[in-house]
């Protein structure tokens, strides 16, 4: 989960056996002439040699709780941002020194500006999204200078073979977030093991619907999100992405399978950004009326009055836009901030996960048809834009953060529709 200043509702891969090949030793029994009358006899039999174990590859020596700390505390680093409303912290891990590239969720750091690493030896950089897919959860974060010496990258392991009961390990940043290099976060560090392998695990109204996942009990905390979920030999298996608890269960926990991420993977750290409309969507039942019209009081008007009640109660429903990217699709559609989109492609959109069903079903380069609602008068609109689909990053820091959050660039023209206000009452 990600670690936020105000709650957010929901909130984003291990063996430890070693096969040993028998040694069945060979008794030799030899005859020898003994005497000159020709007579023979049995010699004695040689001891059988000690059958002798192979050596354990080190790559599959199964480490200690101390070790995985001390390998992942060099590659795993606190997310710092800013978000509109708060500050926002989250978990990273670095895939490619060399490079310079990270993986995180993108849950993590959409809408976030002014993006920092913090590591636990006191190294801090700057971080830029280089390419982002929101409805897989993932993202490519890069770090703006060299990293340290003593800065390693991760060893992606597979999830192919985990086992029901085989142990794995979290590592993290739940808690408040670092400010500066004296003031570096310790990692916290839980294990747990494998429950079930998910085909599909569906995180909320706010998250995409999660494909090829682990279930397990290694603690997932707010902060967390984005961090390694390691197998017995210091593999990354999975991405902690997500914690789930209900009346029925409590504590779920659900990494992203790291097979599924190695699908994502190249095209990400080349700087492409999948399924992306260049929007951040919220459900409107996680905001009140005073978020979405702060400049006007509760109450205000009949008008103010009704939509507050309509957002409690859900009579209005649809998706807040927290964001927009310059020069996206919703960007060049005209879409902004604070925009309620309703429907895509004319099929409702209630959660982020309906809504991704219809943008992973759209072609590059296809039309999309938006219909959204503007405040501060409620007024219907439809856009349609093209939908760049999978779009080269910037691969370079845009000045003072990764260019989402509340700013925008120059709307787009919306397409004719309807543009009258919606009166009190009407849904």
């Amino acid at each position: 989960m990600t670690s936020r200043n105000s709650s957010n509702g929901n909130i984003r891969r291990s063996r430890a056996a070693a096969a040993f090949a028998g040694v069945v030793a060979s008794v030799i029994l030899a005859t020898a002439a003994c005497g000159s009358g020709g007579q023979t006899s049995p010699a004695a039999a040689p001891a059988a040699p000690k059958a002798q174990q192979p050596a354990i590859p080190q790559t599959q020596r199964t480490l200690t709780i101390k070790d995985l700390y001390e390998q992942g505390r060099h590659s795993v680093f606190q997310i710092v941002g800013r978000v509109p409303g708060g500050s926002v912290t989250g978990t990273g891990f670095v895939v490619d020194r060399g490079r310079g590239m990270a993986l995180t969720n993108a849950h993590v750091v959409s809408d976030m500006t002014a993006i920092k690493a913090y590591f636990p030896d006191g190294g801090q950089y700057s971080l830029h999204v280089m390419a982002q897919d929101p409805c897989s959860d993932l993202a490519i974060v890069h770090f703006a200078d060299a990293l340290d010496a003593n800065v390693t990258q991760v060893s992606l392991g597979t999830a192919a073979g985990l086992q029901v009961g085989d142990a794995v390990t979290t590592l993290g940043f739940p808690g408040a977030a670092a400010t500066s290099a004296e003031s570096s976060p310790r990692p916290t560090i839980a294990t747990g093991m494998i429950q079930a392998n998910k085909a599909v695990v569906t995180g909320g109204d706010d998250l995409p619907q999660y494909v090829n996942t682990i279930q397990h009990n290694a603690t997932i905390n707010p902060g967390n999100s984005g961090g390694p979920l390691y197998d017995a030999h210091g593999k990354v298996v999975g991405v902690n992405s997500l914690s789930t608890s209900s009346s029925q269960a409590q504590g779920l926990f659900y990494s992203i399978s790291i097979d599924r991420v190695k699908d994502k993977l190249a095209a990400l750290e080349g700087g492409n950004s999948e399924n992306d409309a260049g929007w951040t969507l919220k459900p409107l039942s996680s905001f009140t009326f005073s978020d979405l019209l702060p400049e006007l009081a509760m109450g205000s008007s009949a008008q103010g009055a009704w939509v507050d009640r309509a957002v409690r109660t859900g009579a209005l429903k649809g998706l807040v836009v927290t964001g927009t990217t310059p020069g996206g699709s919703a960007d060049q559609g005209g879409l902004q901030p604070l925009d309620v989109v309703q429907t895509v492609q004319d099929q409702p959109v209630h959660s982020v996960a309906e809504a991704c069903d219809v943008i992973e079903s759209v072609m590059p380069g296809s039309q999309v048809r938006v219909s959204y609602l503007r405040f501060p008068g409620l007024t219907r609109r439809v856009s349609e834009f093209t939908f760049q689909g999978t779009h080269q990053g910037s691969g370079a820091a845009p000045e003072g953060g990764t260019g989402h959050g509340m700013e925008h660039g120059p709307a787009g023209k919306p397409s004719p529709g309807p543009d009258a206000p919606m009166p009190p009452g009407h849904m």
